[in-house]
């Protein structure tokens, strides 16, 4: 079973992939102040699945290499 605490960070990354997809979307659209600011928040976001990670002790492979792939589309693209 999988435990409670591993979710809430990666919850943050899952928001932070969602968010990196809607930069792209909103980037297509011309609305690139938009854009700008979802990728901010993707950054907020990705400081936060880290940080509540280390202070759950609920670092795990998936979670790096779930970091991983948000990181790349919110600032890969």
């Amino acid at each position: 079973m999988i435990k409670l605490r591993y979710t809430i960070p990666n919850s943050f990354t899952a928001m932070s992939l969602l968010l990196g997809v809607a930069s792209i979307i909103t980037t297509q659209h011309g609305e690139l102040k938009l854009a700008a600011w979802i990728i901010v928040w993707c950054g907020l976001l990705d400081v936060m699945d880290g940080v509540t990670a280390r202070l759950l002790k609920a670092t795990s492979n998936f979670g790096a290499e779930f970091d991983s792939m948000a990181d790349l589309v919110a600032f890969g693209v």
